[in-house]
């Protein structure tokens, strides 16, 4: 794979502050490690640009001399990613990490992997690509044999589910073969920490904080197929929450392929 930068949080923000994004760079310090002080930040420049030179990024003759201490190539892939107008973000809150896809050109995406927070890797891709990516990003393994399950939600049980507390109240209130099946999630939630997988499709504009979310796909990984929620009609529970089997998830995840390309 052609790697265009593999960075810490702290160099990639420090990258996007000397390209003049200074709000852009704070905004992915914060989200990392929270708000620090003017000092903080001072240390961890010092301590952040002599990785820089040493991984041959930060050019000190150019800096002696009041230039941009980096190549241009460089600053345009900087560019590219900040001022990214699409962005499609999938997670994966169990491992603390996401792999993120920001539109670079008609047809081509700048490839983002985070991992633990830390580590960022950027490589560019093509639309048709993306697909493929994704599934080999989550890596599901299905190891039993598929069987149909099925239920629904109000929306404020959906969006309890990561509160253990609440589930009882939950199966309380459903049919024999619906509490099945969600004890059967119920398995699945508690295997990736009480947290949801998701992935969004995001508009961009000049502010991080003005994002506009376009679309969202939640689900979960099982032993027997991955489990989606969909959005349906129903006044009362209108979240349904169905096992798909490998090649209905396949289908979903072409679909982000099918929204990437209707972008370009």
């Amino acid at each position: 794979m052609n790697y265009q930068l593999v960075c810490t949080t702290e160099e990639l923000a420090i990258l996007v502050s000397i390209c003049g994004y200074p709000e852009f760079s704070n905004g992915i310090a914060v989200t990392s490690f929270g708000d620090r002080t003017e000092k903080d930040w001072n240390l961890v420049t010092q301590v952040t640009i002599p990785q820089l030179i040493l991984k041959e990024i930060w050019d000190e003759q150019k800096e002696a001399a009041g230039l941009l201490p980096i190549s241009e190539t460089m600053h345009t892939f900087i560019q590219s990613y900040v001022e990214s107008k699409r962005m499609i973000r999938c997670s994966d809150l169990p491992n603390k990490s996401a792999f993120m896809f920001h539109k670079a050109t008609d047809n081509g995406w700048l490839a983002h992997i985070i991992y633990k927070d830390i580590i960022h890797e950027f490589f560019y891709v093509e639309t048709e690509e993306i697909p493929k990516l994704i599934r080999d990003y989550y890596k599901f393994e299905f190891t039993s044999e598929f069987k149909n399950h099925e239920f629904n939600l109000s929306e404020s049980d959906f969006d309890a589910l990561s509160k253990q507390d609440h589930m009882n109240q939950i199966l309380s209130n459903m049919d024999a073969s619906e509490s099945q099946s969600f004890e059967k999630f119920l398995a699945d939630l508690k295997e990736s920490d009480w947290s949801l997988f998701n992935i969004s499709n995001f508009s961009l504009f000049e502010k991080q904080e003005d994002a506009y979310l376009e679309n969202i796909v939640f689900f979960l990984p099982s032993t027997n197929g991955v489990w989606v929620a969909e959005y349906t009609d129903d006044a009362k529970t209108p979240v349904s929450i169905r096992l798909t089997p490998e090649d209905e998830w396949y289908q979903v995840v072409n679909g982000v392929g099918f929204v990437a390309a209707a972008s370009s």
